[in-house]
């Protein structure tokens, strides 16, 4: 069983975020506030912390780059978690009618 457990923290250190690519250009240009969960122990018992961040780019680039938060609590895994709270609305155009 344990080795079961190393093989899924190496896919998820390992796993890149996938972009739908057939959204909008209105849906691309709104973000969503994002929860990062990150799954560590602490004196041998399991912990998890959660940070929010305001967009999903930069929550994965905590979790996927090297020397961050990530690293420094030597977390086992971790995933975001996308909210359906805009942290950044697009505005209608204005149409001159």
């Amino acid at each position: 069983m344990p080795y079961m457990k190393d093989c899924l923290v190496l896919l998820l250190r390992r796993c890149l975020p996938q972009r739908n690519d057939n959204m909008t250009e209105r849906e691309q240009a709104m973000e969503y506030f994002t929860l990062a969960v990150l799954l560590y122990y602490m004196n041998g018992h399991p912990q998890e912390a959660k940070i929010w961040f305001a967009s999903e780019e930069d929550c994965w680039s905590v979790i996927m780059n090297n020397d961050t938060l990530y690293d420094q609590i030597n977390a086992h895994g971790a995933w975001c978690e996308v909210s359906h709270i805009p942290s950044k609305m697009v505005k209608p155009k204005l149409r001159p009618w």
